[in-house]
């Protein structure tokens, strides 16, 4: 096993859990950033069908954190970032 380190393993980290034809796939988004430094295609296999896994996944969004409101940062940053 190559070390992450190392070209080969970063490859491997970069693409972790996909398919070839997966990692090599365009995927949606992909045209936003055409000349991208770094491209990273990750994956993981369910054997559920997308109606069990979907509420999972709607779950976990959940606890992302959201980019504060205009409104609290108005209220928190010093007086020379408000003007």
């Amino acid at each position: 096993m190559p070390y992450f380190g190392t070209p080969q393993g970063r490859e491997r980290v970069l693409n972790w859990g996909t398919e070839e034809a997966e990692a090599d796939a365009r995927l949606p988004g992909d045209e936003l950033l055409e000349d991208a430094d770094v491209v990273a295609t990750r994956a993981i296999t369910v054997d559920a069908p997308p109606s069990a896994v979907w509420p999972w996944i709607a779950q976990m969004g959940l606890c992302v954190p959201r980019i504060p409101s205009m409104a609290l940062t108005s209220r928190v940053a010093p007086p020379s970032i408000r003007s």
